[in-house]
């Protein structure tokens, strides 16, 4: 089995994480290691190897937060598909993909909000421009100034979350991890993380999540109906029944 059928399986079904101790742990290990990395190239600035770890953290933490593929990511332009608008502090930061850029053809949206927008500014005034020196517009560029090659920044976030974490996870397995964290919580919304991910059709979504989704709204519709039972048995203990026709029905 591949590494990334490996991560998929273990992350939607069957919980035997390699390496660590719960689901939780792994979510949290995953979901804060923009910020371990990051840490990390800021205590050790003056080292050759502190911007490419900043642009790393960055671009894990987009994969999370948009679910980007990787090809949408390592094209993102400054001014163009990502760009800032108004002013500081009145200002905001989107990303926007045309038809064109997307695998589907689904255009797509994304505002960024709060640590995203800080990191990103952080790495746009102290970061980017120690990782090539010659003027461009990509956001991640290589030191030719062209935009990163698809596998090297594939190769800097697998590295980089088999160092931290213990295994390798890939872009497009960060994409499905954040995805599929979202439906653990909502398991009814499956049509909002398909528009979220820009699948065209509805039945795409439902191939890769649904099956564990409908698990954990069973469970949350089980819930709902033995509370409704334990509600109706506390109701009847404290207001009675009410007198029993000859039929052996309860009058209302």
């Amino acid at each position: 089995m591949s590494g990334r059928a490996s991560i998929r399986r273990n992350w939607r079904f069957s919980g035997n994480y390699p390496l660590f101790r719960s689901v939780k742990r792994f979510a949290a290990l995953v979901f804060t290691l923009p910020d371990r990395l990051a840490s990390e190239a800021r205590a050790k600035e003056d080292k050759r190897s502190a911007p490419a770890l900043m642009c790393t953290a960055l671009a894990i933490h987009l994969l999370l937060t948009c679910s980007m593929r990787r090809e949408n990511l390592v094209n993102l332009e400054r001014g163009r598909s990502i760009k800032r608008i108004g002013q500081p502090p009145d200002h905001k930061w989107i990303i926007d993909l045309t038809p064109e850029e997307v695998k589907n053809g689904q255009e797509l949206r994304h505002e960024l909000e709060g640590p995203t927008v800080e990191l990103l500014e952080e790495y746009l005034a102290d970061w980017r421009s120690r990782l090539c020196a010659k003027p461009n517009s990509w956001l991640f560029p290589g030191p030719d100034g062209e935009r990163i090659d698809p596998r090297t920044m594939a190769f800097a976030v697998q590295a980089q979350s088999r160092r931290v974490l213990g295994v390798a996870i890939s872009p497009h397995q960060f994409r499905h991890i954040s995805a599929d964290s979202f439906l653990q919580a909502h398991p009814d919304k499956l049509d909002q993380i398909s528009e979220h991910l820009g699948h065209r059709d509805r039945n795409t979504t439902r191939y890769y999540y649904a099956r564990s989704k409908q698990k954990q709204a069973s469970r949350a519709y089980r819930k709902h109906v033995l509370k409704l039972h334990d509600d109706a048995t506390r109701y009847l203990v404290r207001h009675g029944r009410r007198r029993r026709h000859s039929d052996g029905s309860d009058e209302l």
